[in-house]
C-alpha cells in the first residue's frame, strides 16, 4: 500500500506521522517538494499546441526550444570529441519549477499574439 501526503494544514501533517509510525520496517519514505500536477502537465502540452501553430512550428521543436531556454542543456563531449547536448527533462521538476515553463510559453504566446484558454477550466489557479 502507498500513500502521499502533500502537507496543506496540521491535520494532514498528523496523518502523515501516524501512517510513518505504522509503518512497517523495510518501508521506504520520500519526503520532497510537490511534483508537478496533472492539470499542470495538461495546460502546458495545451498551449504549446496553440502556441506551436501561431509560431508555425511542430510542438516537440518548440517544447525542446521553451525547455533549454528555462531548464537548460547538459553538454559533453562524445568519443570522437564531437560537443553533445541534451535539453534538461522536465520529468521530476517540482510544481513551482513546471509553472515556469507554463509561465515562458504564456510570454511566447503573448509575443504571437496567441489567445490561451484560461488555466482554471485546466484545475489550475
Amino acid at each position: 500500500m502507498s500513500n502521499t501526503f502533500i502537507i496543506t494544514s496540521e491535520n494532514v501533517r498528523r496523518n502523515c506521522l501516524n501512517a510513518l509510525l505504522d509503518a512497517p520496517i523495510g518501508s521506504e519514505v520520500n519526503i520532497g517538494p510537490k511534483r508537478k500536477t496533472p492539470p499542470q502537465r495538461r495546460y502546458w502540452h495545451l498551449i504549446l499546441g496553440i502556441t506551436a501553430d501561431a509560431y508555425g512550428d511542430d510542438v516537440e521543436r518548440l517544447k525542446y526550444l521553451i525547455k533549454k531556454n528555462v531548464l537548460g542543456v547538459d553538454k559533453w563531449r562524445d568519443q570522437k570529441g564531437n560537443l553533445q547536448e541534451r535539453v534538461l527533462s522536465s520529468e521530476e521538476l517540482t510544481a513551482k519549477d513546471y509553472s515556469k515553463l507554463i509561465d515562458y510559453t504564456k510570454i511566447v504566446a503573448g509575443h504571437l499574439n496567441c489567445r490561451l484558454p484560461d488555466p482554471s477550466f485546466y484545475g489550475l489557479e
